[in-house]
């Protein structure tokens, strides 16, 4: 957990459970149909193997899945997943 910034109240701090904000949040209002644009794309060219880097909460690996089940994917991002 970080710490706040001086003089800025906790629920402005990018601080505590930010996935879950994200998801909940931004997420689906922000990037929701981008990830289903993104898919609806990768689908046409019927991979066979889909790398995603950086993926996040998974916005846009949750589309791949749906648009390619056919396909591999290896999805990666440098964070944890939070769970300890």
């Amino acid at each position: 957990m970080g710490v706040p910034f001086e003089g800025v109240d906790d629920s402005a701090a990018f601080v505590g459970d930010v996935p879950r904000f994200y998801d909940e949040g931004m997420g689906p209002v922000l990037f929701a149909h981008v990830a289903e644009v993104l898919a609806l794309r990768v689908s046409e060219h019927r991979p066979r193997r889909v790398l995603e880097v950086a993926a996040g909460t998974g916005i846009s690996s949750a589309a791949l899945a749906r648009a390619v089940p056919e396909a591999d994917l290896v999805i990666t991002d440098l964070n944890d997943d939070g769970v300890h």
